[in-house]
């Protein structure tokens, strides 16, 4: 089992080493005017998809793209963008098609690497 387990592991950590993928928010236009970049990595601990699906079950689906934005999004050095406390501002203050948009795309695994665009 033991052996098992490790390779599980090694497969994981292989995940997360794994180049950032992005999703581009042309809504959301930087400093230059450009769509903002939101790095994100398809994998996710089982503690965050297990918030996630108990919000969906409780018909919460709103807080439930909310926590996976705030769960999946990175900077370019993939660090975390947001944290818990900016829940309330996504649910008040931020257009829902937009957050609908962007947690689609990565939940597809559509997004593309840099390494990806500068092969095209």
């Amino acid at each position: 089992m033991t052996d098992i387990l490790s390779r599980a592991k090694a497969h994981y950590r292989d995940r997360l080493s794994a180049p950032l993928q992005y999703v581009e928010v042309p809504e959301w236009p930087d400093e230059k005017g450009d769509p903002t970049k939101i790095y994100y990595r398809s994998s996710m601990t089982l503690s965050e998809q297990q918030e996630i699906l108990a919000l969906n079950q409780a018909g919460k689906v709103g807080e439930a793209l909310i926590a996976t934005l705030i769960a999946k999004a990175l900077d370019e050095d993939g660090k975390k963008l947001f944290k818990l406390v900016n829940r309330q501002e996504f649910m008040r203050q931020v257009d829902s098609e937009v957050i609908a948009q962007i947690v689609s795309q990565m939940n597809q695994d559509e997004g593309l690497t840099d390494e990806q665009i500068e092969k095209n």
